[in-house]
């Protein structure tokens, strides 16, 4: 049986939109900027772990939420 009201979503709409624009895209930044200071540092290996893995990762996730968000408001 798939959600079809607001009481049983897993997110709420706000929560959704804030973290398509603020949380997740904030995250991927932070991610970035920390694994090219680890790369600069000479720790090559954790640094590339950030920037190729968990900076994709928020970014990713950025982008399905906003997908969500997206689609939720035009079912309104």
């Amino acid at each position: 049986m798939a959600p079809t009201d607001s009481d049983q979503r897993l997110l709420s709409p706000q929560a959704v939109t804030f973290l398509a624009l603020v949380a997740l895209p904030v995250l991927a930044f932070v991610c970035a900027v920390f694994g090219l200071i680890l790369v600069l540092q000479g720790k090559t290996t954790a640094g590339l772990v950030f920037l190729l893995v968990l900076t994709q990762v928020f970014a990713v996730g950025g982008l399905i939420a906003w997908n969500k968000r997206k689609r939720a408001q035009q079912g309104r």
